[in-house]
């Protein structure tokens, strides 16, 4: 299977549901994604559909103001945020998610596109692709004992 970096890992693990799309379908997938214009995000995460790329941020999360008294919530839980410093960020071309998706075994294919399909038969099942999705996207266990030794270097 090619090999993601670990920022364009967690990059993808943030936005599991369209990854999946992409793995049942990449080339169908990837050109939603192409002209989506989408972005979302919180906590301190931001993510962008690109005509490019899918880019993503990650900032500090930096509480400003807290319950009082009177308020909903438990007086002290912080209730306001603002983003801070940048602390990663990564991105993923949409060549490369379309080499690593069309290098999940083809098992793994045949699963998300049963689970996105709607048509002829409608079997989809979106929480179970994002299940197969993240575990395709977990962080990979070395291959051998010399990929091992140089991971730990």
């Amino acid at each position: 299977m090619t090999r993601l970096t670990e920022n364009e890992r967690d990059l993808l693990r943030r936005i599991p549901q369209y990854v999946g799309h992409c793995i049942a379908d990449p080339e169908g997938g990837i050109e939603h994604l192409r002209d989506g214009h989408g972005s979302g995000g919180g906590g301190g995460f931001t993510y962008q559909f690109t005509k490019t790329a899918v880019t993503g941020q990650w900032h500090e999360w930096i509480p400003v103001a807290w319950a009082t008294a009177g308020d909903r919530r438990p007086e002290g839980q912080p209730i306001r945020w603002r983003q801070g410093e940048l602390l990663r960020e990564a991105r993923v071309s949409y060549g490369s998610l379309q080499q690593w998706c069309e290098s999940v075994p083809a098992e793994v294919r045949d699963q998300a596109l049963t689970w996105w399909r709607t048509y002829p038969e409608d079997t989809r099942d979106l929480a179970a692709l994002v299940r197969l999705t993240l575990q395709q996207l977990a962080d990979p266990e070395p291959a051998d004992l010399l990929e091992l030794l140089e991971v730990q270097g």
